[in-house]
Order: structure tokens, then sequence, then C-alpha cells
């Protein structure tokens, strides 16, 4: 299933697969929904960075094995989603986490 963003003319300007995330099925519609509806008006380039950040969160949900229905995601979750990050390298060696949140204070 591809998930397409169209041009002002109404042409396929983007696409994206949707199983390439590799979600559980529960959450194949639903994060559909939400990306569709929030990135609407945005640049190719921001959602393709957001698509990109999808699939990683996708890649914890899978690494966890225990995440198979949004009820599922919980605070704990998330705070685990950052500990997972800050296990990851980043191109600079620093966590990645970390770094996000160094970038998104400043």
């Amino acid at each position: 299933m591809t998930m397409p963003f169209r041009d002002a003319w109404g042409e396929p300007a983007q696409r994206f697969d949707l199983g390439q995330p590799n979600l559980p099925a529960e959450f194949v519609a639903p994060y559909a929904e939400a990306f569709r509806g929030h990135h609407a008006s945005s640049s190719p380039s921001t959602r393709h960075q957001c698509w990109k950040a999808l699939k990683f969160f996708a890649r914890f949900l899978a690494d966890s094995g225990r995440v198979q229905a949004p009820a599922d995601l919980t605070t704990e979750l998330f705070g685990q989603y950052i500990l997972w990050l800050d296990a990851l390298p980043s191109r600079t060696g620093k966590p990645c986490a970390q770094l996000s949140r160094l970038l998104a204070a400043s």
C-alpha cells in the first residue's frame, strides 16, 4: 500500500510505501491518516525527513517486540525510545537523542 502526495495540479508528487516501515498491522491506517493529514502542506523534503523519523520509530517498535496496538504506546514506552536513541551512535559519535534534544533547545 502506498500513500501518495499530490502537487497543486493533482499529479502524484511523492509516494511513501506503508509496508516499508514494517509497522504492526494495527498501526498502518492510523499512521497513514496522521502522516497524510499532518504533512499535506509540507514540502517534499520535510515529508521525506519525517518519513525517515517514522521508519526509525518503527524500527524501535520492532526491536522492542512489545508493541502490537496503539494502546501499547505509553509514556514509559516513549521514555524507552529516548533511551534506545541514546544508545545509537550518530555520525558525530554523540548519542542521537541527546543531539536531537540539544538541537531542539537551541
